[in-house]
C-alpha cells in the first residue's frame, strides 16, 4: 500500500510566490490546499485541480472547519500584505492582516494540533543593511510599517513556541522567499539573507525532523 500523502495548507497560495510554492509542494509529493481571500491572488495562478478554499484568516470558524476537514501536517504562510509604500499609508490594515489575522492562524493551528509552520518574513526587518548578503545575526532596524508587522509576527511565533500552555511549535521564518525562472522554480533568494537554499527542501526537512528554530 502506498504511503498517504501529507496535506500542507498554503495560506495566500493564489499569489505569485504562493502559487510557485504550491507547484513545488506537489512536485515533492505533498497534497497542497490553498486558503486565500483572493484580494491579491488569482485562481488561474494555481496548478490545475488544486484544492482551494476562498476564505479570510479573520474567519476563525471557517479556518477551524478547514483544519478539521483536511488534517494538515503543516502550514506555509504567504498571506501577508507586502507593499511597503501602502503600509505607510494604511498602517492599521497592515497590522490587522499581517499580525492580528496571523495570530488567528496560529491559534487555529494549536487548537488542531498542527505544530509546524514555514513563515514568509521579509528582509525589510533589517532596515537599510550595510552589506549584502545580510547575515541573519544583523540587528533588527525596522524603518517602515511593513517591516514592523513582520517583526511583530515573528514575535508571535516565539510567544506561541514558548508558551507552557501550548504544544511546542516548529517554525522556520525565511526573510525572502523569491521565485526565480520557470513556475517550477522556487528558491530562497540568494542575494538577500539565505544564499542558494531551496525553500521547499528546507520546509520538507523542517516538517520531517521537527527541528526547532529559536
Amino acid at each position: 500500500m502506498s504511503e498517504k500523502r501529507q496535506k500542507i495548507l498554503v495560506t495566500g497560495g493564489a499569489g505569485y510566490i504562493g502559487s510557485h510554492a504550491v507547484r513545488e509542494l506537489l512536485k515533492e509529493g505533498y497534497d497542497a490546499v490553498v486558503y486565500d481571500n483572493f484580494s491579491r491572488g488569482f485562481t488561474n495562478a494555481l496548478p490545475k485541480d488544486t484544492e482551494f478554499v476562498h476564505g479570510d484568516l479573520a474567519n476563525a470558524d471557517l479556518l477551524n472547519h478547514v483544519f478539521d476537514k483536511y488534517k494538515f501536517r503543516a502550514v506555509i504562510d504567504f498571506a501577508g500584505h507586502l507593499e511597503v509604500e501602502e503600509s505607510m499609508k494604511n498602517p492599521h490594515n497592515f497590522y490587522v492582516n499581517n499580525v492580528s489575522e496571523f495570530a488567528n492562524l496560529l491559534e487555529t493551528m494549536m487548537n488542531n494540533n498542527v505544530t509546524a509552520i514555514v513563515y514568509s518574513s521579509s528582509a525589510s526587518v533589517y532596515g537599510q543593511p550595510e552589506r549584502t548578503p545580510i547575515p541573519e545575526s544583523s540587528p533588527i532596524e525596522v524603518n517602515n510599517i511593513y517591516g514592523g508587522t513582520k517583526v511583530a509576527a515573528e514575535h508571535l511565533l516565539r510567544i506561541f513556541d514558548n508558551s507552557e500552555h501550548l504544544a511546542p511549535l516548529t517554525w522556520y521564518a525565511t526573510q525572502n522567499f523569491q521565485s526565480k525562472g520557470s513556475p517550477s522554480s522556487l528558491l530562497v533568494d540568494g542575494y538577500d539573507v539565505m544564499p542558494k537554499r531551496d525553500g521547499i527542501i528546507a520546509a520538507k526537512k523542517l516538517f520531517l525532523t521537527k527541528s526547532k528554530n529559536k
